[in-house]
């Protein structure tokens, strides 16, 4: 339950404790709220399918571009435990963890460097997309989502702090709608952070837990 101002494990860091599973996070931009359903950032479009150069075989940096500045522009490791993957073209079908990258302004070139080699050629015509690590800078899930769903906060959380946020096992969420016990809940498409009940799993999206007790609407059930 507690918090920390740097960073001592790797995100994503699974810990298995009892019946519950909790993995390790870095809270976004605004402080976390106990028991809200939390989401990863939301994937820009300019940080996906733009144009590489060519890359050789066991090459550990490339160059990548995002789109459009400032709204592309990457911090400094921002996409560290991220990943990268060329999605068209020679080299296609695999992704790369990134070890880290410098500032990089919108539109501008910059090299990331990667944890592993790459292991395929690719070609100056192919186009590559990057991806946060899904536990970098996690923001209450919007409704609905629009990023993929990580995990429920365990505590108030200051903001861009790490944490241990939940992801299996006996919890307290914010409740919108009926639940009913035993069913599975969904994030909700209406109230942000919170899970509702769900009618058909094509329509709601998957579950994200089954119901263990039932508590009232804007209220915590587990």
């Amino acid at each position: 339950y507690e918090e920390e101002q740097y960073q001592k494990f790797p995100l994503g860091t699974k810990l298995i404790y009892g019946e519950r599973i909790f993995r390790y996070a870095k809270m976004g931009g605004t402080a976390g709220v106990a028991g809200n359903l939390y989401q990863a950032v939301v994937p820009l479009a300019g940080h996906i399918d733009e144009v590489m150069g060519t890359i050789a075989v066991a090459a550990t940096v490339v160059a990548f571009t995002p789109a459009v500045d400032p709204t592309d522009a990457l911090t400094l490791d921002e996409l560290q435990d991220g990943y990268f993957h060329p999605n068209d073209e020679s080299g296609e079908g695999l992704a790369y963890k990134i070890r880290g990258n410098p500032v990089i302004a919108g539109a501008v070139s910059g090299n990331l460097t990667l944890i592993d080699p790459v292991k395929i050629a690719i070609v100056a015509a192919a186009t590559g997309t990057v991806t946060h690590n899904p536990y970098r800078s996690i923001i209450i899930h919007d409704s609905p989502p629009t990023a993929l769903v990580v995990g429920v906060a365990m505590q108030l959380t200051t903001a861009a702090y790490f944490c241990w946020i939940q992801t299996r096992g006996p919890c307290a969420v914010l409740v919108q709608g009926t639940l009913v016990i035993g069913d599975f809940c969904v994030p909700s498409a209406t109230t942000d952070g919170s899970v509702m009940p769900s009618a058909a799993v094509e329509t709601d999206g998957p579950p994200v837990g089954w119901v263990m007790a039932v508590n009232a609407t804007t209220e915590y059930a587990q």
